[in-house]
């Protein structure tokens, strides 16, 4: 640890102890280092919205709704906030409440480890679990990151793989990408399809590009990326970014890298914004699927600085936590359930950054044109428009990062009673927006 990282972990001590008291909806990390980073995330994470509220005029006519309020009602995040599943549900979820609010989608890296779904041979596939755990995801609206396919690491892999000739790897993996393609058509947004390869490669590369290309041309459906494991430490971090770059050069045609780690009591904010630094040199998108920051009681705090680093940085495309409860943690204060399934402190944190910090709800008076502007986070949300005689209209808009502008135009489409009946019915409403 060199001079600046050990002014960084006093400091960070310093504001834990802080912490540890502070109340569970107070901001408990600050310095100058977040406050760039939050200036980074309205650069790289809002996107300006525009409403122009109209209204009818009385001769078939429309005009700016005079005296309109506009409410910005964020109602999911754009950034995937995730969890990975340690079994085909997850007990206890209740989309309303703390914590199982914040989050979008899911991993099923602990459902889909190859020995589980190919225990026999490259031709038999286990899926039954992972399709409960699919429908289960989709109940809730959640979206689904399959976790590792292929891994290289004859640990991680299932007996029979071990015996495969090089054209018989290729054969079983083009397989495996094409039964899941098939089964799961339009149900998952993302895989990672080569894994445990740093050290251990099972594929050469020419056979990597070829598998890709298959995948590619397959059209499995869903992103399709290379997979590092815990590799964010000084040596498979190094390793990690000369091998996806690597693997770049030689045109193996992924959709970006995955990467698992778990951080203890070791964890250095500074050091994780030089590896995420360093990852975005890439020109890839990185996805943290399987992230877990331990520590103690200093823990939550840790992890609220790991996410403020990662989501201040633009090519990260999600985070998938893990160490849902205490079983599957590498240490168990890290859990985000307790043996209750209620929320610990870790899980208030992401609840308390990404439903409250990173959370757009707000109401505007709109000008005398009808415009009411906000900057807001990326997401799905609801717009509505409130006049000044009661009535209101408003509609479900996906507002999608951007430099420019999003504009929406509300309007009454049907008659006055009706929105006088319905007030707020979006399936009633009319919106246009570009």
């Amino acid at each position: 640890m060199n001079v600046r990282e050990c002014i960084q972990a006093v400091t960070a001590l310093a504001v834990l102890a802080w912490a540890s008291a502070a109340s569970i909806s107070a901001q408990t990390v600050a310095g100058p280092w977040v406050d760039a980073a939050e200036a980074r995330i309205d650069e790289h994470r809002k996107t300006d919205l525009r409403v122009i509220v109209l209204d009818d005029d009385g001769r078939g006519g429309q005009v700016p709704a005079i005296g309109a309020t506009v409410r910005f009602e964020q109602l999911r995040h754009d950034f995937p906030v995730c969890v990975v599943m340690e079994a085909a549900s997850v007990r206890g979820f209740d989309p309303e409440a703390p914590f199982f609010r914040a989050l979008n989608a899911v991993s099923l890296r602990r459902l889909t480890a190859w020995p589980v779904v190919q225990p026999g041979g490259p031709d038999e596939f286990a899926l039954e679990q992972v399709e409960t755990a699919v429908t289960w995801a989709e109940v809730f609206g959640l979206d689904v990151h399959w976790g590792g396919m292929i891994a290289a690491d004859p640990a991680f892999q299932p007996q029979w793989a071990a015996a495969l000739d090089h054209d018989a790897r290729l054969r079983a993996a083009a397989r495996y990408v094409d039964v899941v393609g098939w089964t799961f058509a339009g149900r998952l947004q993302s895989a990672s399809l080569y894994t445990h390869h740093v050290d251990q490669p099972w594929l050469d590369e020419p056979g990597l590009r070829w598998l890709f290309n298959h995948a590619q041309t397959a059209d499995a459906g869903f992103e399709l990326r290379l997979g590092y494991e815990q590799a964010l430490d000084d040596r498979r971090a190094r390793a990690m970014l000369l091998d996806a770059d690597a693997k770049a050069m030689g045109f193996v045609r992924s959709d970006g890298v995955s990467v698992t780690h778990a951080f203890g009591d070791r964890f250095v904010q500074g050091r994780l914004q030089r590896y995420v630094t360093r990852m975005a040199t890439l020109g890839q998108s990185v996805l943290l699927d399987g992230l877990e920051v331990g520590g103690g009681l200093l823990g939550p705090t840790r992890l609220e600085a790991a996410l403020i680093t990662l989501f201040a940085e633009p090519a990260v495309s999600g985070v998938y936590l893990d160490a849902l409860t205490a079983g599957t943690a590498r240490e168990a204060s890290s859990a985000l359930l307790n043996a209750q399934g209620d929320p610990t402190g870790h899980a208030m944190v992401v609840d308390r950054l990404f439903r409250e910090r990173w959370w757009t709800d707000e109401t505007i008076e709109a000008d005398e044109l009808g415009n009411a502007r906000a900057r807001v986070f990326a997401g799905h949300y609801r717009v509505t428009a409130s006049l000044p005689d009661g009535r209101r209209f408003s509609s479900e808009v996906l507002v999608p990062r951007s430099d420019d502008e999003r504009v929406v135009v509300l309007e009454p489409v049907w008659s006055d009673q009706k929105l006088h009946d319905t007030p707020g019915d979006a399936s009633r409403i009319g919106a246009a927006s570009r």
